[in-house]
């Protein structure tokens, strides 16, 4: 599955670039997050790890992220329940005071029963990201 999201915010690049980098306060604002972190980082390379919570279920996946000076991340996985999962944010400024967010992912889970279970709320989370974003930037930055 495919996904492709974008959309204009009233935040500089480099504070959007912050939030979406800041995998260890995923699980301090994301509802569906129990956890979040970096499992290594090297040079302009890490491992991020997520859990995700559905129900009394929790799923763990990591990727390992190429990061790019303020305006993209590439991702790809590392390990996980999918079959293969690669991703990328992309941040173009706008000017002094805005951006343009970017979000694409491609996913296939390793089972047609996880995919049935799991599968609507992954691309529910997927489609929702940027507002969630959206909502961290005005957190940190417009209250």
């Amino acid at each position: 599955m495919h996904i492709h999201r974008e959309k204009f915010l009233h935040y500089t690049q480099e504070q959007v670039f912050s939030v979406i980098n800041d995998i260890p306060s995923y699980q301090d604002y994301l509802p569906w997050c129990s956890k979040s972190a970096v499992l290594w980082k090297k040079e302009h390379f890490l491992e991020g790890l997520l859990e995700i919570k559905f129900g009394f279920l929790r799923y763990q996946f990591s990727t390992i992220n190429e990061v790019f000076h303020h305006d993209k991340i590439k991702m790809k996985l590392s390990s996980g329940p999918f079959k293969h999962l690669k991703g990328e944010w992309t941040i173009h400024s706008k000017d002094d005071q805005s951006s343009v967010l970017i979000f694409d992912i491609d996913f296939e889970f390793n089972s047609v029963l996880l995919s049935r279970t799991f599968g609507v709320f992954f691309e529910k989370i997927c489609q929702n990201i940027i507002d969630s974003f959206e909502k961290r930037l005005y957190q940190l930055y417009s209250l």
